[in-house]
């Protein structure tokens, strides 16, 4: 039984094909190529190497003698004919063959080793394309997690009641934990008290909310998010920490 080999032309695998149509088609040494002889992909140069049988189809036999130059042009034109012709016919029938056993062809590649180059390159798109992501949502990320107020309940001699917290969270990832600090203003100005309230699992593109503290005196409060921890995308945002801890360009990316 004649080897079958398989090559990558434009990203895609081609096969099963003879030597002889390998020769035909004049690839270039840097075609990967893979038959079931070898452990891992190689190169059509390899190849021609390592396998003489490998090898460009010889030209005809050049004749010296000047009175059969005119059959010398005859022959090579022919030869040149029936190469077309030949070549012709395997592309018509690999075309067809392509078509009606699709699935024979599914199967016969699934069992090719993984093309670990084109698998290598898309993996190392996807983390690169996730790196920009998660560096954009820590280094914008009061455009992605954000904190709101409910309308609340406060006497004309102070306090304020009925006052809940709305968070949101617009990134893909869920925030393990997130601290909104709640300031309670006197009427004649300055902060009576700050209380926490501390929204834990935040699910990814959900709003959750939570009651804020009453408070025996204030007219009006004032509200903002003073810490994330939200470790799926390495963020760690601290108020009190006003540099954080990680790069120059990235500060709230978490340090281990």
């Amino acid at each position: 039984m004649d080897t079958e080999f398989y090559i990558i032309l434009d990203k895609e695998k081609k096969g099963p094909l003879t030597i002889r149509e390998l020769t035909i088609l004049n690839l270039s040494n840097d075609i990967p190529v893979w038959h079931s002889a070898l452990s891992d992909w190689t190169t059509v140069g390899e190849l021609r190497k390592n396998n003489p049988i490998f090898a460009s189809i010889p030209p005809p036999f050049p004749d010296k003698t000047s009175n059969k130059k005119s059959s010398k042009f005859n022959k090579k034109h022919i030869l040149f004919v029936t190469g077309i012709l030949i070549l012709t016919c395997i592309i018509v029938s690999y075309s067809i063959n392509s078509n009606s056993n699709s699935s024979y062809i599914t199967s016969a590649t699934d069992s090719m080793p993984a093309d670990g180059y084109n698998e290598k390159e898309l993996e190392l798109e996807r983390i690169q394309q996730l790196t920009i992501k998660n560096k954009n949502y820590r280094n914008n990320w009061s455009e992605y997690i954000i904190a709101e107020q409910s309308s609340y309940s406060y006497s004309g001699l102070g306090g304020i009641y009925n006052l809940s917290i709305f968070l949101t969270n617009k990134t893909d990832y869920t925030l393990t934990q997130v601290q909104v600090a709640v300031e309670y203003i006197k009427a004649a100005g300055g902060i009576y008290k700050t209380e926490f309230v501390i929204f834990e699992n935040v699910k990814p593109e959900s709003k959750m909310v939570l009651p804020a503290p009453n408070s025996d005196r204030g007219t009006k409060v004032e509200y903002r998010i003073y810490n994330i921890y939200a470790p799926s995308f390495h963020f760690c945002y601290d108020e009190s920490n006003p540099v954080g801890n990680g790069t120059l360009n990235d500060p709230w990316r978490c340090v281990q």
